[in-house]
């Protein structure tokens, strides 16, 4: 029998899908990335995303019969790029407030990204991603989730400032460009580091 994707789910993919839309459309623009044509085309990204949302994770609870841990990793990849992009939206907000867009400076700005985004990450993480409200009590887990998150946002801060302090940005791409380079650089980092921490150490109800 195909797996059926449950309704609540449905609806959160789809809501995450939208507020995904609506901030990877401004980071894009923001960062001037794209010709017109592109640009053109950004306003849409949230009904497309909105969409594609709850399709993708539909097809993960398809295969999850065959990848018994790929529907979790979907939700948790779903949160991941919604707060990824708040990530990048206020790293962006940051820059253009201050005109700050290399070297330590990037790399506060990064950190204060990261932490703002936390408390919706661990909410997401722990009532959807994880399923968690029956384990260790939340102020606990809001502290291991923290700390997890910390670690891995000063490794991408670290990363952040390296890349945009020894390196200078490619022909053809702006300092503001090369600063959301890294910073993608940094991310992928840190989401991998993430979701092994919150699966053993924060939201693993063995423990």
């Amino acid at each position: 029998m195909t797996p059926k994707l449950a309704a609540h789910d449905a609806l959160n993919a789809t809501v995450i899908g939208v507020a995904a839309g609506l901030l990877a459309w401004y980071v894009l623009t923001s960062a001037s990335v794209g010709n017109s044509l592109v640009r053109s085309f950004l306003p849409w990204l949230w009904l497309v995303v909105g969409i594609a949302a709850p399709v993708g994770l539909w097809f993960a609870a398809v295969l999850t019969r065959q990848l018994p841990t790929l529907y979790q990793f979907a939700k948790y990849g779903l949160i991941g790029v919604v707060n990824t992009l708040l990530s990048f939206a206020i790293l962006n907000f940051l820059a253009h407030l201050t005109g700050v867009t290399q070297g330590l400076g990037a790399g506060v700005f990064v950190v204060m990204a990261f932490v703002i985004a936390n408390t919706h990450s661990f909410l997401w993480n722990k009532n959807w991603t994880f399923n968690a409200t029956a384990a260790r009590a939340a102020p606990v887990q809001y502290l291991q989730f923290s700390a997890v998150t910390l670690t891995s946002s000063l490794l991408a801060a670290l990363l952040v400032s390296a890349i945009t302090h020894f390196a200078s940005p490619p022909t053809g791409l702006t300092a503001t460009q090369w600063l959301n380079v890294a910073n993608l650089a940094g991310t992928i980092l840190a989401l991998a580091g993430n979701f092994l921490g919150f699966k053993i150490f924060v939201f693993n109800a063995k423990r």
